[in-house]
This record gives structure tokens, sequence and C-alpha cells, in this order.
């Protein structure tokens, strides 16, 4: 992994406990931030090897293709995971 070899921590990150203090009431939930994140996405992502990246969401990690589309020349995959139309584009 290029982290790795860079020299990030990879095991590091942050923690629950590393926020601070958990005094703000967030729907009756205390956190240490004033807000509560919801769901992070569509997430979309610029590939060199399509065919590798869509085997790796579509077979390995049970994503499923709702869309492909060609974009000025470029195959685009969507995909789900899921009710939502798409999580991810590739």
């Amino acid at each position: 992994m290029k982290a790795s070899t860079d020299g990030i921590p990879i095991e590091k990150g942050t923690r629950a406990k590393d926020a601070g203090e958990e005094k703000y009431d967030v729907g009756g939930v205390l956190l240490a931030r004033p807000f509560k994140i919801q769901k992070i996405g569509p997430v979309r992502l610029f590939v060199e090897d399509m065919e590798k990246m869509v085997a790796f969401y579509r077979d390995d990690l049970g994503f499923a293709i709702t869309e492909e589309v060609n974009y000025k020349g470029h195959r685009c995959v969507f995909l789900r995971a899921n009710t939502e139309h798409h999580a991810m584009a590739l």
C-alpha cells in the first residue's frame, strides 16, 4: 500500500474517544459535535481499470450495477448498496 510505504500509519485514525467531551444533545444523544452524520455519498471515483474496479465492487463487496452510461467517450458505472439508486459511481 502506498500509504504504508509513505510512512502513514494506516492502523491509526479518529476514534470516538478522541472526539472530545460529549456535551451536545443531538436528537437525545450526547455527542462531541453539535451534529450527527447521516450518510456519506454518493461517492464518485475516477479509475484506471474499469473492469477490475467493477468486478471488485460488484463481486467482492456485493454492490449491484444500476446503470451504465457513456459520457464524453468514457464508460461510467453506477452501483448501489441497499435501496439507493446508486451509492457509488465509477
